[in-house]
């Protein structure tokens, strides 16, 4: 017989990037645009007059950046039937540190889709390279 050979079943990298990445969103919260310290070269390089020296990051995404391309991957990845918006309430929302009732509440939200988000939404983050899988 001819059977299909099933895709390699990474399913706890892809869970682990989601896990990281969700964590990373919800430790850092909505990100707040300041028209104050948005643009200003000297404010965020440390360069600047009476600045702080340390050394620059160019490539670092900051924190809004890093929100947005998060939310892109998110969205790219959703099933059809689930809107972002239900999405965003259930994993962006920092309204628990237990990480048992953020599964509970995700549960009650979305239902067993949940792992297929996870893992749909977990591999994504890694084909983006949001979060750095290590190959074995």
């Amino acid at each position: 017989m001819n059977r299909k050979k099933r895709p390699n079943g990474n399913h706890a990298i892809r869970k682990k990037a989601f896990d990281h990445v969700i964590k990373m969103i919800r430790e850092r919260g909505e990100p707040m645009i300041c028209p104050c310290h948005g643009l200003d070269p000297a404010h965020n390089s440390g360069g600047g007059k009476g600045g702080n020296k340390k050394a620059v990051y160019p490539t670092l995404a900051t924190h809004s950046e890093f929100h947005a391309t998060v939310s892109i991957a998110a969205r790219a990845a959703l099933p059809k039937d689930i809107s972002f918006d239900r999405f965003k309430e259930v994993y962006f929302a920092n309204y628990s540190d237990d990480y048992i009732e953020c599964e509970k509440f995700a549960q009650e939200k979305l239902g067993d889709r949940r792992h297929s988000v996870e893992q749909r939404v977990g591999a994504e983050f890694i084909k983006r390279g949001i979060f750095k899988a290590r190959e074995r």
